[in-house]
């Protein structure tokens, strides 16, 4: 996805793909030129790339994609920035992200596909808040089935971006301490929200049942990480 968006000059501050995404829905949509240039990059990435991949083909997708990228040039600035180094972070993203959706592709875990992401567990805790807990998305991206596509929703979807790039990075020693650390912003307050909506609690209950769902939907991810990063080679398992 990154390689055909490149492509299409969307990481080129000059074109009009470029505008269109940092754009929000309603602005994009005014002007025919931004409007054109989404709806053509759109096209393009619907006829070529796979509904497993569909959540980072939307505009929250992709914007929460170019905030990561940007976090990370932000962060280089205190170190002085030349354009070298904006082409090194830009590379460094892109290499780290197509590692991280090899490694779920090659273990057929769709995280951002079309199809709901489900959290099983037996004898949950939370098993009573249905949809709310056993969908990864839902409180996260979601909100009753829709996506959020206001700057929360790509805030959210930014830090499981780099959650889950964190993790990846990480050794399998200090690799758990993203569940306490690594935030995601704006999904307890909206798993708070969704709660009130449906069930009965006291304020001080539904926050803390919102902040262990958020923590229990991170350890999931973690868990599943963690599991595709240990999984022996084929030729190792062959070997056994």
């Amino acid at each position: 996805a990154i390689n055909i968006l490149n492509e299409l000059n969307a990481f080129d501050n000059s074109s009009t793909l470029h505008r269109a995404l940092l754009l929000s829905r309603r602005k994009m949509f005014v002007n025919d030129n931004t409007k054109n240039a989404y709806v053509d990059a759109r096209q393009k990435l619907t006829e070529t790339l796979n509904v497993n991949y569909y959540l980072l083909f939307t505009v929250v997708g992709q914007k929460a994609i170019f905030k990561c990228v940007f976090e990370r040039v932000w962060a280089n600035f205190k170190h002085g920035v030349v354009p070298e180094t904006i082409e090194t972070v830009f590379q460094e993203f892109i290499d780290q992200l197509n590692s991280a959706i090899t490694l779920f592709n090659d273990n057929k875990f769709y995280l951002f596909g079309k199809e709901e992401t489900i959290i099983t567990a037996e004898d949950s805790p939370f098993a009573e808040f249905d949809k709310i807990y056993y969908s990864f998305w839902e409180g996260i991206l979601f909100e009753d089935k829709r996506i959020v596509y206001n700057s929360q929703g790509i805030r959210a979807f930014a830090d499981i971006i780099n959650f889950i790039l964190k993790c990846i990075d990480e050794t399998s020693s200090v690799r758990s301490r993203n569940v306490e650390e690594h935030s995601i912003r704006y999904a307890q307050q909206r798993i708070k929200r969704l709660l009130k909506k449906r069930f009965t609690r006291t304020e001080e209950q539904y926050d803390e049942i919102a902040e262990l769902m958020i923590k229990n939907k991170k350890q999931f991810l973690l868990d599943r990480i963690n599991a595709m990063l240990n999984k022996k080679p084929p030729e190792e398992e062959k070997a056994d």
